[in-house]
């Protein structure tokens, strides 16, 4: 019992509650740390104080013995196991109390000092700042609506929708269906994801849970397939032989072209051997399809 009763050793990651925190995400975070260690019964009200049985006379009870009188002995020992039972919770509610006011700023120390409960204090903090009402609903939607991948990691976006969609039912919205949940998030896709879309719809009974499992390998395939093709893009750059030059007389320069046409081949090869200037009479004859591909400008 010991155990369980020890305090966690840092909280310090968990912003303690003020009114501009987000209650959802603190909610999450404290509700874990409380069923880690087995407290989440007794905050929320579903594990009570002991209380002594009594019988139809309104007295405490008494064991009998199988003669029918009343054993002094009996009623002594279960009395000591009730108060042990009392003071376990006592104790067992003290801390748990304690732990939440550590998890409180100051504007709430007044709710947390005047009510000892835990659970109470718990109650109130849920109906403070939980907002079921349609504003808040509506906000929620509207943020949903507004939800779009913008080529982040996938699954970093799949956590973004389904914190709105978790916070639906906190508001007192009905929680969305799984086929919901699907249809939104293949909505929010860009066009290169149109064939895992249409495998989705065409496809029975998954969850969403699935789906999500899914569209996470497809993303990792299609950024696969993109770097492969910048790979092979940046190779046939590099290694890309660029046109050979020819100094003529030291008069400007002439590309080899690449064109493999026999009229380019013999016009540039007359040109070499000859060793024209770029720019004689003579070399006004040149076809039109050689003078360009020699790169002069007449």
């Amino acid at each position: 019992m010991t155990s369980d009763l020890t305090a966690p050793a840092s909280i310090g990651f968990i912003k303690p509650l003020s009114s501009h925190s987000d209650f959802c995400n603190w909610l999450l975070a404290v509700t874990d740390i409380f069923a880690e260690k087995d407290w989440l019964a007794l905050i929320e009200g579903k594990e009570p104080r002991p209380a002594a049985t009594k019988d139809a006379t309104g007295s405490q009870p008494t064991a009998s013995t199988p003669s029918g009188s009343t054993s002094t002995s009996s009623s002594a020992s279960i009395d000591t196991k009730l108060d042990e039972s009392l003071q376990a919770w006592d104790t067992k509610a003290a801390k748990v109390h304690g732990l939440l006011g550590r998890m409180l700023d100051a504007n709430h120390r007044e709710m947390y000092s005047t009510e000892h409960d835990p659970a109470t204090v718990w109650k109130m903090l849920k109906e403070r700042y939980q907002g079921k009402n349609k504003q808040r609903i509506w906000l929620l939607r509207s943020e949903l609506s507004k939800v779009q991948y913008q080529g982040e990691e996938m699954s970093d976006f799949i956590s973004k929708l389904q914190k709105l969609l978790n916070q639906l039912p906190s508001a007192g919205c009905t929680a969305y269906e799984d086929d919901d949940k699907i249809f939104l998030l293949l909505n929010t896709l860009p066009m290169e994801y149109h064939p895992f879309k249409t495998s989705i719809t065409n496809a029975e009974s998954l969850t969403f849970e699935e789906v999500s499992s899914r569209l996470i390998l497809e993303h990792e395939k299609l950024a696969g397939e993109k770097a492969a093709s910048r790979r092979g893009v940046a190779f046939y750059t590099e290694n890309r032989k660029p046109s050979k030059v020819l100094k003529i007389n030291g008069v400007g320069t002439a590309p080899r072209p690449l064109a493999a046409t026999a009229t380019s081949r013999d016009t540039w090869r007359r040109t070499v051997r000859r060793g024209l200037p770029r720019r004689i009479e003579g070399a006004r004859g040149l076809p039109t399809q050689g003078r360009l591909l020699l790169g002069w400008p007449w």
